[in-house]
Order: C-alpha cells, then sequence, then structure tokens
C-alpha cells in the first residue's frame, strides 16, 4: 500500500507541475491583458508614411494625414522582450527609426494605452502616470533630396 501512495503523490505532484508550467506559457499568456499602441499624425498640413513591425509581425506601410492614426494591439511576452520599431517620414525628408513599444521601458509608462504624437521635433509618448506627452525621441535633422539642386551641384563642379 506504501508504493501505491508513493506512485500516486508522485503521478499527482507531476501533473500538478505540468500544469502550472502550461498555464504560465500557454494560455495563461495568451489571456494577459492587451497592450494598444497608437501612433498620431500632429504633423501641420503633412502627410506621415509610417511602417512599424516586430520580429514576428510587419503591420504594412500607413499614409497618414493630419489627424489620423494607426493602432494595433498585442500581449506581452512573459519574456520581457516584446518589442516594436516603426520608421516614419514626411516631405520628402529622411526616415527616422525609433522603438515605438520596448516592454521594459513602456510597461511602467503605459498600463495599457501607449499613445504616440509624432510633430515636427520628435516623437512624444503619453505617460499615463503623470498624464501627459513627453518627448522620447528628438529627430535628426531631415534631409531632403531634391533632384534639380543635385544636378545643378553636379554640373557647377564639372565646369571648376
Amino acid at each position: 500500500m506504501g508504493n501505491f501512495s508513493a506512485s500516486y503523490l508522485g503521478t499527482t505532484f507531476l501533473l500538478l507541475l505540468a500544469y502550472i508550467c502550461a498555464a504560465a506559457t500557454g494560455e495563461a499568456a495568451e489571456n494577459g491583458p492587451k497592450k494598444v499602441v497608437r501612433i498620431q499624425n500632429d504633423l501641420d498640413g503633412t502627410k506621415l508614411m509610417v511602417h512599424c513591425w516586430s520580429k514576428d509581425d510587419d503591420l504594412g506601410i500607413h499614409n497618414l494625414v493630419k489627424g489620423d492614426y494607426m493602432l494595433w494591439s498585442f500581449r506581452n511576452s512573459w519574456l520581457m522582450d516584446t518589442l516594436f520599431w516603426c520608421t516614419i517620414q514626411w516631405d520628402g525628408g529622411s526616415p527616422q527609426l525609433f522603438a515605438v513599444y520596448k516592454q521594459i521601458r513602456d510597461n511602467p509608462r503605459c498600463s495599457l494605452k501607449c499613445w504616440w504624437s509624432i510633430r515636427r521635433d520628435g516623437a512624444y509618448s503619453f505617460n499615463e502616470n503623470i498624464r501627459k506627452y513627453e518627448l522620447l525621441y528628438k529627430w535628426k535633422k531631415q534631409k531632403i533630396f531634391d533632384v534639380n539642386l543635385a544636378l545643378d551641384e553636379s554640373s557647377e563642379n564639372a565646369n571648376d
């Protein structure tokens, strides 16, 4: 009878341990709260091109007029490594790259809604703790490629 009890307890323990592991990596992780990321064009009279992606998802290219926004939702990884990148571009300028969602950085800043305002000087993130937008990324100087200017400069250099 002693062997039966030990065997029964051992089996029960292993089943319980397997259930806990499965819940932690599967069902429980999938049922966690969703984060929502929103990127809004707050550039006056300028169309904004936005392309965002993660290691698992490419969200495509979106063209936003002033006031328009794109948004998506997802669940964080239990490994704390959820990361989304975006490039944005407007007025023929250089693309600007930034981490729009970084789990370790953003978990304390935005519990469920991670909203961004794209402005001429940079990307502003809404901080739920202080209830205001903060400048998180300052843009590099925009370089606009002008074909006519480039042709003029090359013809001047050819005459030297």
